[in-house]
């Protein structure tokens, strides 16, 4: 693994031109900081939304908008609307020069190395959807259909928790874990409501979390949203000093510690 990330960062070193493709919070991250480190190569992120972050519904305008003069600032060239075809990720894997085709606008879009950080994993609820009795409680996109206390819609003994859910929430890794701030996650309300609902008492409805989103499209550089109101964003130089608490090491020792006994 070691040797395979220094031949990575060796290609990265020579690359003249460098392709990130998928704008989400990891694309902008890894443009930014691949930008800022590598000055020498013509870094070009590639989005098939209107706007970066699109696939995050919760995300201020502000924000976005923040993420998108910061990436510019660092050099990032930005497209957008653009889907590419793109051929077998384990082709991709092997860095080499490519010329990659837009097939909404036929550009072209040639790099020395090209790094997905597109969503690929679909949802697994196709054996939710075979039971013709189930059929409406999944989405035209595959996600289950589920109330305000996570009961499946039309199967109130059913609860359904996690990325396969119909929330519009943002997928994050801290509201994964259990702390102080948001002791009711999803699996927790849903195992408290099958209790109540065994022992006949009203159910508990489940609420979201607040939103807490930092995007650092560099090390001192970046944006940050959160508490206290879901909308409330920090740009311009504040920004850029609240990042580098995630920028320094993207919190890996906080949680370093969970893996020790492995």
């Amino acid at each position: 693994m070691v040797a395979d990330l220094r031949r990575r960062h060796d290609a990265l070193a020579q690359a003249k031109d460098i392709l990130v493709v998928g704008g989400g919070m990891a694309g902008v991250e890894v443009a930014g900081f691949l930008a800022e480190h590598f000055r020498d190569a013509t870094v070009t992120l590639v989005h098939g939304g209107e706007h970066l972050l699109s696939n995050q519904p919760r995300v201020a305008p502000k924000f976005i908008a923040d993420v998108t003069t910061k990436l510019q600032g660092q050099g990032v060239v930005i497209a957008l609307n653009e889907r590419l075809d793109l051929p077998p990720a384990e082709q991709l894997h092997e860095p080499a020069r490519r010329t990659i085709r837009s097939t909404t606008s036929d550009r072209e879009f040639a790099s020395d190395v090209q790094i997905l950080t597109v969503g690929s994993a679909g949802l697994n609820t196709d054996f939710v959807r075979s039971d013709h009795a189930w059929r409406d409680a999944v989405t035209a996109e595959g996600a289950v259909r589920v109330n305000e206390f996570l009961q499946v819609v039309g199967q109130p003994h059913v609860f359904a928790c996690g990325d396969i859910i119909d929330v519009s929430d943002l997928n994050l890794a801290h509201p994964a874990f259990r702390t102080e701030l948001n002791a009711r996650v999803e699996a927790m309300t849903a195992a408290d409501n099958i209790k109540r609902l065994r022992n006949g008492t009203s159910l508990k409805a489940w609420g979201a979390m607040h939103l807490m989103a930092t995007a650092a499209v560099g090390r001192a550089t970046g944006t940050v949203q959160g508490l206290p109101f879901d909308q409330w964003s920090v740009s311009g130089w504040l920004g850029n000093l609240l990042t580098r608490i995630k920028s320094g090491d993207f919190y890996a020792s906080a949680y370093t510690p969970e893996f020790a006994p492995l």
